[in-house]
């Protein structure tokens, strides 16, 4: 039974679907055990989920803050704690995943000689792109010479990426960015409504990833602000929700319970007893952020909304 070590040294567990998805892929044949190195947040309880047994996870003893953690914890410390990892468990295979996991990964594989897979999640390819982006785009050429797999979201992204690459020969494997399956118990449903107080006679509009400061939040309550008083905001979010300023309409939308704000991560079937509940979805995306020129088929947050039958509003991107 062969063994794979995961490395995404930015994410907690389950605030990335398609982080849970492939190693659900790859976990659920019976030759493979999964095992995840992952960080837990420093004020929240990270949900264990619905895992299956052909996946082990590992809490990294940093507690992750910050959206964006420090380069000594993220890949000094991190790396140390993968490779203790890698020594205790002998894995046949290591994947990385984002730019970060690449690095330890290579690190990783450069270390024990074994192979590893890369899970391309963004990348940018702006013609006046900052001076940094074309030096990472550099060494990640380099790195990729050891790699043994590509693994994107879809053919539209891959063709781009290999270009960006100049490495047309790189092996690929296509993997969707799909929410994540999971049955809903009635307890999901019960504990979902507590949270989000959520009533019969309400219609509920979602917003569901990262919240960070410009993605256009008080636009929305704008939005929410033109809607008759039924229609009620969820923002659900693991990430950065701290950081938002509330501005004049948002507390009053919180005050008057139009605005649900929730900043702990739901485990997959209570985040699907959610979207059960809800009406529309939101994906409001950064158009100027050059990863949006190459977004393809890489929306987890539209993925999961159609899962769900939900119609989605979406700004204009490219």
């Amino acid at each position: 039974m062969s063994k794979v070590l995961v490395c995404h040294p930015t994410a907690q567990l389950f605030n990335i679907p398609c982080v849970v998805q492939l190693m659900e892929s790859i976990g659920n044949k019976e030759e493979h055990v999964v095992h995840f190195a992952r960080l837990n947040s420093s004020s929240r309880v990270t949900p264990q989920g619905e895992l299956s047994g052909e996946i082990v996870s590992h809490d990294y003893p940093f507690k992750m803050g910050e959206r964006k953690e420090s380069v000594f914890h993220w890949f000094f410390g991190y790396s140390m704690y993968s490779l203790r990892l890698a020594i205790m468990i002998k894995p046949d295979l290591f994947i990385g995943m984002g730019s970060k996991g690449l690095v330890v990964a290579w690190f990783l594989s450069c270390l024990t000689s074994k192979p590893f897979f890369y899970y391309n999640l963004e990348f940018y390819t702006f013609a006046n792109r900052p001076f940094w982006h074309q030096i990472w785009n550099t060494i990640e050429q380099a790195f990729l010479k050891r790699c043994k797999l590509l693994i994107i979201h879809d053919e539209h992204r891959c063709k781009i990426y290999k270009d960006l690459m100049h490495n047309q020969d790189i092996n690929f494997a296509l993997f969707p960015n799909t929410p994540i399956s999971s049955s809903i118990k009635k307890t999901d449903f019960r504990k979902v409504k507590s949270i989000f107080k959520i009533k019969d006679k309400k219609k509920y509009l979602i917003y569901s990833g990262g919240l960070y400061p410009k993605v256009g939040l008080d636009k929305l309550c704008d939005c929410l602000n033109l809607l008759p008083d039924e229609w009620c905001l969820i923002l659900q979010s693991y990430d950065g929700v701290d950081k938002v300023s509330r501005t004049d309409d948002m507390l009053r939308f919180i005050a008057s319970s139009r605005l649900i704000i929730n900043p702990n991560p739901l485990a997959p079937s209570e985040y699907a007893a959610l979207l059960s509940m809800c009406h529309i979805g939101i994906a409001f995306y950064r158009n100027i952020d050059p990863n949006m020129h190459n977004v393809g088929l890489s929306s987890g947050k539209i993925a999961a909304y159609w899962k769900y039958g939900l119609p989605v509003l979406v700004n204009d991107i490219p």
